[in-house]
């Protein structure tokens, strides 16, 4: 298939080779002849050609328009069709057409005695072209046959990889040359060091040089200033914005700042020029605009509509990456680029861009204890900002994470040993967290924290998730062993993020009920063998958000009124279908709602005992409304009741404030009869106790009797 198309092409570079070197006229003639003969050939091979053919045609009318060029201008048109060869041909990954032409490219350029950077930019470029296709052998002998402009090319590489700052005080070279296709050749394909950074995390330059322009207008007179970014460093890049895609996101003009964020319009600026610039990393300085061959270009007219007498396009590099470049032009004057603010520029973007690296990377640094969310939240762009008392009101998702029997299982471990089994069950569920747009508010022990202020969705992935993480760390190190388990309760509602301390100690944190609620969902988890519960705020919330999702299925657990409350909250557990679990009574569990809401509690505690023992892995539920039905039985209610389950600390049932059916007797020993209000009785007495209750007509309460144990 290769051989379709590189050998076609081969045959056309050598026609053309042959043409410039030989010094016969008649020769000459014949092989341009022949070159003429072959693309028309070439042509009518296929009347519907493939892009691929197509490129190769382009390659042979460029070698074609070579041979005729006579007037020096001509060659700025050579090498923008070379150009746009190489660029299609390696968007469509035809790599061996756009090594080919790379490399006649570079031995053009070397041949009419341009800038040796540009040569070696554009050996480069053949040379990795060649090495996609697996051509190693071949690479290696190119470096040999190069080795002269290999090794100089080597060296201005290591250069500009020292950093940002020595990138942006390369010399400037006057231009001498043409432009690039209107989409950089590099949006094909990523240099060196532009496949390292995709590894790295998104960076905002846009705030930095748009507060730069009016001291980049101060220092060198520019009359007008664009700032043109690749999309990866804009506010607003997502994570697989194109690192060569570029944008011009800001132009300075009489004062004023507009921003454009289009792809470099050709009404805004000379975008031509700037692609140049972006291609091949050098600065390019026309002090002289009246006077340059960059005029037999402008065929829109650009430099006389407005009336640009110099220019002057600096590229901005970052951590070794072209992250942009800084175009600028004077309206009035000539000759006002000059060596001086030349390097006044340099100096701004290099000073400018070490102090954000340096700025960034203490931010990076605090972020791993203080979350970069929480900035955000704040409206702080930076650390430094931070004061005591500062503080934002939202609605937010909030988890508690906690590992079950903790406490057994360090015990059995050394402390370096219990530090070591924390982190690495951290490790293992917190990323869940990050990728679903949550972040860790902070570590409790062996507890996690943690906040998803955006959708409620994004809570629950996140929780499923690290269930799942779960269940491969327990693969991977407690094959033979009791797997560990967690527990996790999600709720949604109000929160006041901020700062507490004093003024050297501050800690961020978030504050609210809805904190203590979750925490509060967290502690039942155990009780009622679940592994997430969620309250009825996230719960409504999720589904108004998301209606019903396959894997993930809500069974609502009851209504329960915690410690110190009075207000009941409906609880759900939260599973996906694709755990790996002890069976449970999920689908028996609304008959058992049903009978407890009607008072039925004799045959919701048997239908309980009964499950039990068929789920006796995973009874927690069952056992729990057994114990409940078992008190609930023995009381006499009124209509008071709203069918809610109050709650202790540790998460068991509370005793209500009932009186118990028991018969009253007139044939009692001595006794001692004692008051009580509803507010002083937390645990009546029961009848196992040795005490009845009575009602007492003349004061139209119930009375506690208790037996007088010494008659």
């Amino acid at each position: 298939m290769l051989y379709e198309y590189s050998a076609p092409a081969i045959h056309i570079i050598v026609l053309s080779r042959l043409t410039t070197l030989t010094h016969n006229d008649q020769k000459r003639s014949k092989y341009v002849e022949e070159l003429k003969e072959t693309l028309e050939k070439m042509k009518k091979y296929d009347a519907n050609m493939d892009k691929m053919w197509k490129c190769v045609v382009a390659l042979g009318e460029v070698e074609l328009l070579k041979t005729a060029a006579k007037k020096p201008s001509d060659r700025f048109q050579i090498i923008q069709a070379f150009e746009d060869v190489i660029t299609i041909a390696h968007d469509h990954n035809f790599m061996t057409v756009a090594h080919l032409a790379g490399l006649e490219l570079a031995a053009y350029e070397k041949s009419i005695g341009m800038d040796a950077r540009f040569v070696q930019i554009h050996l480069q470029d053949s040379l990795r072209h060649a090495g996609y296709y697996g051509a190693h052998g071949y690479c290696e002998l190119l470096r040999t046959l190069y080795s002269e402009d290999m090794s100089s090319a080597l060296l201005m590489e290591n250069s500009t990889t020292k950093s940002s700052g020595d990138a942006n005080t390369a010399n400037s070279t006057s231009m001498n040359r043409t432009t690039l296709p209107n989409q950089p050749i590099a949006a094909g394909m990523p240099n060196a060091s532009q496949q390292s950074y995709s590894s790295q995390k998104k960076v905002n330059l846009e705030a930095l040089f748009h507060s730069m322009l009016p001291l980049v207008v101060e220092e060198t007179t520019a009359t007008r200033v664009g700032v043109i970014l690749s999309e990866q460093f804009l506010a607003d890049a997502e994570e697989n914005a194109s690192a060569s895609t570029y944008v011009l996101q800001y132009v300075y003009e009489a004062g004023e700042i507009q921003k454009v964020g289009k792809n470099l319009p050709i009404s805004k600026i000379f975008s031509p020029i700037v692609n140049r610039v972006l291609r091949s990393h050098i600065p390019v300085v026309e002090e002289d605009m009246t006077d340059s061959e960059l005029l037999a270009l402008d065929q829109s007219d650009y430099f006389q509509k407005n009336a640009c007498m110099s220019l002057m396009v600096q590229p901005i590099i970052y951590s070794s990456v072209v992250a942009g470049a800084l175009y600028l032009e004077n309206s009035q004057t000539p000759g006002i680029f000059n060596k001086l603010r030349q390097n006044a520029l340099k100096t701004l973007i290099s000073v400018s861009l070490h102090s954000f690296q340096f700025y960034s990377t203490l931010n990076a640094s605090y972020a791993r204890f203080l979350p970069k969310q929480f900035l955000e939240l704040l409206d702080k762009g930076d650390v430094r900002n931070i004061c005591t008392g500062d503080s934002v009101t939202r609605h937010c998702c909030v988890s508690f994470l906690d590992i079950r029997n903790f406490t057994g299982i360090t015990e059995q471990l050394t402390a370096k040993g219990s530090m070591k089994f924390v982190n690495q069950f951290l490790e293992y569920l917190c990323p869940e967290i990050e990728n679903n747009d949550g972040f860790i508010d902070k570590f409790i022990g062996d507890a996690v924290m943690s906040l998803f202020p955006n959708k409620v969705g994004s809570a629950l992935k996140g929780v499923t998730g690290m269930i799942r993480a779960l269940e491969r760390l327990n693969a991977d190190h407690y094959a033979n062993k009791d797997p560990l388990r967690i527990g996790i309760g999600l709720h949604y509602g109000k929160l006041q993020f901020g700062t507490v301390g004093y003024a050297n100690r501050l800690d961020a944190t978030c504050i609210g009920d809805t904190v203590n609620t979750a925490s509060l969902l967290e502690g039942l988890t155990k009780g009622f063998g679940a592994a997430i519960i969620v309250s009825q705020e996230y719960y409504d919330r999720f589904i108004e958000e998301n209606g019903s999702v396959e894997m993930v299925k809500f069974n609502k657990l009851g209504e329960f009124v915690f410690r110190g409350r009075t207000v009941p909250c409906s609880l759900y557990e939260a599973y996906d279908t694709t755990w790996k679990e002890d069976p449970s009574p999920r689908e028996e569990l609304p008959q058992i709602l049903r009978f407890f809401k009607t008072r039925m509690f004799e045959e919701c505690e048997q239908l309980c005992s009964n499950l039990a023992a068929k789920y006796k892995d995973n009874n927690h539920i069952l056992k729990f409304y057994e114990d409940t039905c078992a008190m609930y039985k023995d009381y006499i209610m009124d209509d008071s009741w709203n069918e809610a389950i109050p709650l202790s600390k540790d998460g068991t049932p509370k005793t209500l404030k009932f009186p118990l059916k028991t018969s009253a007797t007139t044939t009692m020993p001595s006794i001692i009869t004692k008051k009580i209000e509803p507010s002083d009785v937390d645990r009546p007495l029961t009848p196992s106790r040795g005490a009845r209750i009575k009602w007492c007509d003349d004061e139209e309460r119930y009375t506690v009797v208790e037996i007088d144990k010494e008659e």
